[in-house]
C-alpha cells in the first residue's frame, strides 16, 4: 500500500542533502529549498549524510525495513525526509537488474549500462533504484507539484509524475550527459538526446549555468537560469571574511575545490604541477591546497616547499586562511554546471584567477581575472592588487519571476502525459 502524503502537497526530491557544510551540490540545494520556502516543501533526499538524527520509519507510514532520516532546518519550516541506505530499501529490487526497455538501457545494469561511464554506473543504478522505490511507495496522485533534481537520473519517479499529471520542475545541477568523464564517448550523443527528452517533459527547467539554460530555450524547452547565491548563514561568514580582510597582510595562493567532482579534482592536478614545474611563487608565496574530501581525492600529492596540503578544513581554519590569500585559484578544462564557490570567493572579496572555461556564467564580473592557459598565470599575479579593493558583493538574485513561474505551473491543471522517445 502507497504511503500517502499528508503534511502538504509539494515534495522536492533531491539526490542531495542540502547542508551547507558539504560539496557545491548541497549547498545549491540549501539555496533552491531557501528560495522555495513559500512553498513549504517536503524533501526526500537521496543524498549520504551522517550526524543527522532518525526519525521512526513507522512514523511516517513506511515499513519497518526502510531506512529513513529527518532533519529540521534552523528555523524550524523545512521539513526533510531522507532516504539513505540502499540496502534495506526496495533489497529485491536492488539485487536484481534494471530493465526499463523503453529508455532503450540507459538505467540497465551490467552489460547493458552502456551509456554511462564504468566509475558512473553504480550512482545511476543507485539513484534510479531509489527513485523506482519512491514512484512505487509514495501516493504521488495527490501534490500539486514535484522539484526533481537532474531527473536523468530520477526518470521512474519523473516517468510516473508526468503519467498522473503531476507538473514537474526539474533542478538541473548540470546537464550530465555534457559531463565527459560520466559517459561513454560512443554513447554521448544518444544519451544527450535522451536526457535533453526527459528535461523536455517537464515543465520548467531550472539552471544553475546560463549557457545551460540558454541551450535548452533553444530546444524549445522551458528553462530559466537561477544563479547560485550563498544562504545566509554562509554569507554572514563572506561578509565577515571580506571585513577582516581590509586590515590583514596578504600572502600565499589559495586552490581550493570539492575534490569528489571529478573536473574540479583534475583541475586542481593540473595547476599543481604547473606550479611545480614553473615554481608560480614570490618569495615567501606558497600555494595551499584545501577542498572537501581532498584528503581521500588529492592524498597522493604532498607538501613541499612552496606547496602545502591542508586538506578539508573546518569553517574558522578555512576563514582565516581566506582572510590573508592573495587569491583564490579555479582551473577545469572541462566540466557543465556552475562553478558555487566563484560567487562565495567574490562575496569573500578575494580575487579569484580563473580559466575561460571554469569562468562560465560568470565572465566579467569585476574580480574575477580571466586567464585561457595555465602559462598565463603567473603574469596575471601583477593584476591582483588592482583588483583587491575594488570587489563589490555580488548581488542576490531576484527569485520573484522564478516564484512566480513556478506558481503558473502549479496552478495548472498538468493533463497525464507520457515521455516518449525517438528511435
Amino acid at each position: 500500500m502507497r504511503k500517502k502524503i499528508t503534511q502538504n502537497n509539494i515534495i522536492h526530491f533531491s539526490r542531495f542533502v542540502p547542508v551547507t557544510g558539504s560539496g557545491g551540490g548541497a549547498r545549491r540545494t540549501r539555496q533552491m529549498l531557501q528560495v522555495l520556502e513559500s512553498f513549504q516543501p517536503q524533501m526526500i533526499s537521496a543524498g549520504r549524510r551522517t550526524r543527522i538524527p532518525d526519525l521512526s520509519p513507522g512514523d511516517l507510514g513506511f515499513p519497518d525495513t526502510t531506512v529513513l532520516h529527518y532533519y529540521s532546518g534552523r528555523d524550524g519550516k523545512l521539513k526533510y525526509w531522507s532516504t539513505f541506505d540502499l540496502k534495506t530499501i526496495g533489497a529485491a529490487e536492488a539485487k536484481r537488474p534494471f530493465a526499463f526497455d523503453r529508455i532503450t538501457g540507459i538505467f540497465k545494469t551490467g552489460k547493458g549500462a552502456k551509456h554511462w561511464s564504468r566509475e558512473h554506473k553504480q550512482k545511476v543504478n543507485r539513484l534510479c533504484a531509489l527513485s523506482a522505490e519512491w514512484a512505487r511507495q509514495l501516493d504521488l496522485s495527490v501534490l500539486d507539484l514535484a522539484f526533481v533534481d537532474d531527473p536523468v537520473y530520477f526518470f521512474p519517479l519523473t516517468e510516473r509524475l508526468k503519467k498522473i499529471g503531476v507538473p514537474v520542475v526539474a533542478v538541473s545541477h548540470n546537464i550530465e550527459s555534457l559531463a565527459s568523464h560520466q559517459v561513454n564517448r560512443r554513447y554521448r550523443q544518444h544519451l544527450f538526446n535522451r536526457e535533453v527528452e526527459i528535461l523536455a517533459a517537464c515543465d520548467l527547467v531550472v539552471t544553475i549555468s546560463r549557457e545551460e539554460a540558454w541551450l535548452l530555450k533553444n530546444l524549445d524547452i522551458n528553462a530559466l537560469f537561477f544563479p547560485y547565491y550563498p544562504v545566509e548563514e554562509i554569507l554572514n561568514r563572506l561578509l565577515a571574511i571580506r571585513k577582516n580582510r581590509k586590515k590583514t597582510k596578504k600572502r600565499d595562493f589559495l586552490l581550493m575545490g570539492t575534490t569528489i567532482n571529478e573536473a574540479t579534482r583534475q583541475g586542481m592536478f593540473s595547476v599543481i604541477d604547473h606550479w611545480k614545474r614553473q615554481e608560480l611563487f614570490r618569495e615567501g608565496d606558497r600555494l595551499l591546497v584545501a577542498g572537501f574530501m581532498s584528503d581521500i581525492f588529492l592524498k597522493e600529492i604532498k607538501s613541499e616547499k612552496n606547496i602545502e596540503v591542508l586538506g578539508p578544513l573546518p569553517d574558522e581554519e578555512l576563514d582565516r586562511i581566506f582572510g590573508s590569500v592573495r587569491a583564490n585559484i579555479v582551473y577545469q578544462d572541462w566540466g557543465s554546471g556552475a562553478l558555487t564557490r566563484i560567487m562565495e570567493t567574490l562575496a569573500a572579496g578575494v580575487p579569484l584567477l580563473i580559466n575561460s572555461h571554469a569562468a562560465r556564467s560568470y565572465h566579467n564580473m569585476t574580480g574575477v581575472i580571466e586567464f585561457n592557459a595555465l602559462h598565463e598565470l603567473g603574469d596575471l599575479f601583477r593584476e591582483i592588487e588592482k583588483v583587491e579593493r575594488r570587489i563589490p558583493v555580488p548581488p542576490r538574485p531576484d527569485a520573484a519571476f522564478l516564484t512566480t513561474e513556478i506558481e503558473r505551473i502549479r496552478g495548472r491543471v498538468a493533463p497525464p502525459r507520457e515521455i516518449t522517445w525517438s528511435r
